[in-house]
């Protein structure tokens, strides 16, 4: 985030290529946080300080933008995580509000839905946002120290995580990842480790 820019390595890490600076306009960023790579090939960048999204096709060339801040549909405040479903949709954590945005891939507003849940007790915070194969939108809970899984529309599904150091406790984790098995990884900062999870959703 501090380069303000976008870097792409192989499997095997060779730098590829670069884009993006300091700065307001396309193509620049403002600690950018999340990536998203659709199916087509198009990369999704939530610019967070800027309170937009921005995207560019893989060789880096700037294809449009959505997004300005307040709390009114398609505006945000400090958006950090972001993900793309099968379809194309774009799914955008806001950090400053407990809402998560969907939009299409021209930044159509779609819908959006409330993350909260009726045992939160620090407010909300959702970080980091990804999306499985069977449409199911994984939403990493910061402030609550947990994950929560919910429909494509918003219906909520299940969650998990607690308070602490222990397998299946968090603090503060921030970035979730899904495997093409469905396994769930997610980095938590105030333990600086990795845990995996094999979920099996347990639909109400």
């Amino acid at each position: 985030t501090n380069n303000d820019r976008v870097q792409v390595f192989s499997a095997d890490g060779k730098f590829l290529r670069e884009w993006g600076s300091r700065g307001d306009g396309d193509g620049q960023f403002t600690t950018p946080f999340g990536i998203a790579i659709s199916t087509s090939g198009e990369v999704y960048i939530a610019d967070s300080i800027n309170d937009r999204v921005q995207a560019f096709n893989t060789d880096g060339e700037f294809l449009r933008k959505w997004g300005s801040l307040g709390s009114g549909d398609g505006q945000f405040v400090d958006p950090v995580g972001i993900g793309v479903d099968g379809s194309g949709n774009v799914y955008v954590a806001n950090s400053g509000s407990a809402f998560v945005q969907v939009f299409n891939a021209d930044g159509d507003f779609l819908r959006k839905w409330d993350t909260r849940s009726g045992d939160d007790i620090r407010g909300h915070g959702p970080t980091s946002i990804a999306v499985d194969n069977s449409g199911n939108v994984y939403v990493a809970d910061a402030a609550n120290e947990r994950i929560k899984v919910f429909t494509t529309t918003g219906g909520y599904l299940m969650q998990w995580g607690s308070t602490g150091r222990g397998p299946g406790q968090f603090k503060d984790p921030f970035w979730i990842g899904l495997d093409r098995s469905g396994n769930v990884y997610v980095t938590d900062f105030g333990t600086n480790s990795v845990q995996k999870f094999s979920v099996k959703l347990q639909i109400p």
